[in-house]
């Protein structure tokens, strides 16, 4: 196996897994709270396990708008946040349930495939018979470096979704200086930590970044 298909295996893994992530970090965060005893999740977890990004996303912001009281700033944090997620989610749906083509394909490939499938990039082939605009089949190809870009963005939003949803739901975050831990409701709020900066949120090129005022005062666990 050439060390280019190699790369593309690698690549399209990571970011299916750095996605699954993403997704348990609000499931995790929701079923700590119902819980109210982080060794008390399986029950929580349980009504949660079988669901899939979609529902998971919606319950997360859900409760964490309905439990964070958040103001306008904070609410603007909410709403960028879960658009993102959002977005994400439909990008890898097309990655989880599309036909992958890396390296030959192994088979004769039909004349009528579009110039993309002479790159040396790994192929994507997406078909949806709801897809209103243009034809059901969307063929991409995608490099090693975009798919890895695009991981690095998902790991972000791990990052970022998992402050929030700790700051919201007032769960336990540490301080830098001793380590312990405290509860973040009344002492932090998301304002405190995260804050939405770079411009139009509507176009797309604000981003939720942890540059309020006191983000430096705490210290975050991952999961990872």
């Amino acid at each position: 196996m050439s060390q280019e298909r190699d790369d593309a295996y690698r690549a399209i893994g990571r970011y299916v897994t750095e996605f699954s992530q993403l997704i348990r970090v609000m499931r995790v965060a929701v079923a700590e709270y119902v819980a109210g005893d982080p060794t008390r999740m399986d029950i929580p977890e349980m009504m949660l396990g079988d669901q899939t990004a979609r529902p998971i996303t919606n319950v997360f912001f859900g409760v964490c708008r309905m439990v964070g009281h958040l103001d306008a700033a904070e609410s603007n944090v909410e709403s960028k946040l879960r658009q993102e997620v959002l977005t994400l989610t439909e990008e890898r749906n097309d990655y989880a349930h599309g036909d992958w083509i890396v390296g030959e394909a192994g088979f004769t490939l039909p004349a009528t495939l579009p110039a993309t499938f002479l790159a040396p990039d790994p192929k994507l082939v997406r078909i949806r018979a709801a897809r209103i605009a243009g034809t059901p089949r969307k063929t991409l190809s995608i490099s090693i470096a975009d798919l890895d870009a695009k991981t690095d963005n998902v790991l972000r939003m791990l990052q970022r979704v998992h402050e929030f949803g700790r700051l919201a739901l007032g769960l336990p975050v540490r301080r830098d200086d001793d380590g312990k831990q405290v509860m973040s409701r009344g002492e932090y709020r998301v304002r405190d930590v995260l804050v939405v900066e770079g411009g139009d949120k509507k176009a797309g090129k604000a981003r939720v970044e942890p540059n309020g005022p006191r983000a430096r005062e705490l210290s975050w666990d991952y999961g990872y």
